[in-house]
C-alpha cells in the first residue's frame, strides 16, 4: 500500500470508530515512504443524562473566561437535586448517565456490556449480593461526568495542579449524595482539540522515544528494527447539551527506522551547459 493510500485508510478507520466526530487525524504528508509503523487508537462515547435538561429552560447568560473577557453562552438550568459537594477552594458536580440496566427490570444491578464483548473491560465489584435488587437508581453502577468549579474565577490552573497531585484525588472528593441547589446552571458547549503532541510529551519527560540514538521500543515489539517515534497526533471532540454528551478522541503515532533509506533524488543534466558537443 502506498503512503497516501495508507494515510487515507487510517483516517477512514478513525472516522468510522468515532462515528464521524473525527473525520481526519493524519495531516497530508505525515505518512511517507520512510514510515516503518503507524499505531492508532480511537474511542467514542455517547450517553444520555439520567435527568435530561429541559430545552425551554436553556437561557443565554454571561460566562467569564480565564483571560478576563466575558461572553454570552447558552446555560442549561435545572431545579432538581444534584450530586454536588463543596471542598476547600472548589465545588464538584457529578452528572450521571442513563444505563441500559435502568430499563432492564430482570437484572437492575448489571452493566450492559454486549456492545463491548470484543474489549477487555474490568468488572465492577460491589458488596451487595447478586440476589439483592438495587431498587434505588442512585445505587446502581453507572457512568458519570464530573465537573470541577473553582471558587476563584481565575483559579482553574491551580485547581488542575491540585488534581494532578494525587492519583486518588477524584475518588477522594466525589459527592456521595444529592443536595438541593438554589441556582444551577451548566454551559451548553461543543469544542475540539487537534494537536501534534511531540513537544508536550517531551516536556513531560518522554524524550528518548523521539531520539534516534536513544529510542528503545524492544519492550513493545519482538523486533523493533531500530525504530524511533517521529510524530504523535491527537484529536478530541466533546459536545454537551440538554440530552447528554457525545465525545470522541484519537491518537496516532508514527515511527521511522533509525537507518532509514535516504530519500531518492532526481539528477538529470538537461540544462545549463555551454559550448558542449553532444554525440
Amino acid at each position: 500500500m502506498q503512503p497516501e493510500e495508507a494515510s487515507k485508510e487510517i483516517n477512514r478507520w478513525v472516522s468510522k470508530a468515532t462515528n464521524g466526530l473525527i473525520a481526519s487525524i493524519l495531516p497530508e504528508g505525515s505518512v511517507h515512504p520512510g514510515i516503518a509503523m503507524v499505531l492508532a487508537n480511537a474511542i467514542y462515547f455517547k450517553g444520555k443524562w439520567f435527568h435530561p435538561f429541559d430545552k425551554e429552560d436553556t437561557k443565554k447568560k454571561r460566562f467569564y473566561c480565564l483571560d478576563g473577557s466575558r461572553v454570552r453562552v447558552p446555560f442549561m438550568c435545572s431545579g432538581k437535586w444534584q450530586f454536588v459537594v463543596e471542598h476547600d477552594g472548589f465545588k464538584l458536580l457529578k452528572l450521571t448517565y442513563r444505563m441500559q440496566s435502568d430499563d432492564d427490570t430482570s437484572s437492575p444491578d448489571r452493566i450492559y456490556r454486549s456492545r463491548w464483548d470484543d474489549y477487555d473491560v474490568d468488572e465492577c465489584h460491589y458488596e451487595k449480593s447478586n440476589n439483592e435488587r438495587l431498587t434505588n437508581p442512585d445505587e446502581r453502577p453507572r457512568l458519570s461526568m464530573c465537573v470541577f468549579l473553582p471558587d476563584d474565577r481565575k483559579g482553574l490552573p491551580s485547581l488542575v495542579d491540585k488534581m494532578s497531585s494525587s492519583t486518588s484525588f477524584l475518588q477522594d472528593h466525589l459527592p456521595t449524595r444529592r443536595l438541593p441547589v438554589t441556582k444551577f446552571r451548566l454551559p451548553k458547549f461543543k469544542f475540539s482539540l487537534s494537536s501534534k503532541m511531540n513537544d508536550v510529551l517531551r516536556d513531560m519527560g518522554l524524550r528518548a522515544a523521539f531520539d534516534e540514538h536513544k529510542a528503545d521500543l524492544s519492550d513493545m515489539l519482538e523486533d523493533d528494527g531500530g525504530m524511533f517515534v517521529e510524530n504523535v497526533f491527537h484529536e478530541a471532540v466533546i459536545e454537551v447539551n440538554e440530552e447528554g454528551t457525545e465525545a470522541a478522541a484519537s491518537t496516532v503515532c508514527t515511527t521511522v527506522k533509525k537507518c532509514a533509506a535516504p530519500t531518492p533524488v532526481d539528477f538529470m543534466i538537461d540544462h545549463g551547459l555551454r559550448d558542449c558537443s553532444f554525440r
